[in-house]
C-alpha cells in the first residue's frame, strides 16, 4: 500500500515516518506535506556539499536524487 521496500518502516527514519503519515492525513494534507518536504530537501541539496547531502539522505532513509 505504501510502496516501500520490505522492512523499511521498521528502520524508524524520517522517510518511514513520512510514509506512515500517508495513512493518517487526508489526501490533500499529505500532498501539501510532501510538496513542502520536497521543497525543503531541494533547498538542502543546494546549500550543502554533495557528500554531506548524500549522508543526510541515507541517514533519513530517502534516496539521493
Amino acid at each position: 500500500m505504501l510502496r516501500l521496500e520490505s522492512g523499511s518502516l521498521g528502520k524508524g527514519t524520517v522517510s518511514s515516518m513520512a510514509s506512515l503519515l500517508r495513512l493518517l492525513l487526508a489526501k490533500e494534507e499529505y500532498i501539501v506535506f510532501t510538496n513542502e518536504l520536497e521543497r525543503l530537501m531541494a533547498d538542502l541539496k543546494v546549500e550543502l556539499p554533495r557528500r554531506a547531502y548524500g549522508e543526510i539522505m541515507r541517514d533519513t532513509g530517502f534516496r539521493e536524487n
